[in-house]
């Protein structure tokens, strides 16, 4: 039976994306390739028992060979609350020699936003946003970044509609506040 998780239940998030991102889950995305960094059954596992820890109920929902999904039930503590339904991803996918984290947004207003972080560098490497009522897609690669007062730039992006090159945007010289800057965002430590 699931008990209330509490935040003193939880542990440091910053603890719980470094456990994920150490576990390979890499999605070879149709491709015939076998290895230990391919599926995500690692992340499954960790995912099943870091919830079993802390009492709450999960279940593995099997989809092919090495993947799988969690289904977790977290009551609320409020009747009459909403039911809410998180579909997360477990995979990290190959973007252009990169391999990301896919992050997806369904937004209300009927776009579907895919953002792919390298692994490595934490940098965002495409944005594809997908309008879901007329099904055209826009794509934006990020280059070359350079941090300006710890705050990570990309110099060069490259943007399509439809699979259609649109235009290249390249910056020459960038001016950042720096005094504004460090007010508006906290870095990781």
């Amino acid at each position: 039976m699931n008990k209330p998780a509490t935040v003193g239940s939880m542990a440091d998030c910053t603890e719980i994306l470094a456990d994920l991102v150490r576990r390979p889950s890499v999605n070879p995305m149709g491709r015939a390739l076998s290895g230990h960094e391919y599926l995500e059954g690692r992340v499954t596992e960790y995912l099943l028992n870091r919830l079993r820890r802390v009492g709450i109920t999960a279940v593995r929902q099997h989809v092919s060979p090495g993947r799988e999904n969690v289904v977790a039930v977290l009551p609320s503590t409020r009747s009459g609350s909403p039911v809410l339904l998180w579909d997360v991803h477990q995979d990290t996918v190959p973007v252009d020699g990169a391999i990301c984290h896919q992050i997806r947004v369904t937004l209300k207003s009927g776009f579907q936003v895919d953002y792919f972080v390298d692994i490595r560098t934490y940098l965002e490497s495409k944005t594809i946003m997908t309008d879901l009522r007329t099904g055209e897609v826009s794509e934006t690669l990020s280059q070359d970044y350079f941090r300006e007062f710890g705050i990570p730039v990309a110099r060069k992006m490259v943007r399509s509609e439809n699979g259609v090159w649109v235009s290249t945007f390249e910056l020459d010289k960038i001016t950042v506040n720096s005094g504004v800057m460090p007010w508006m965002f906290k870095m990781p430590k």
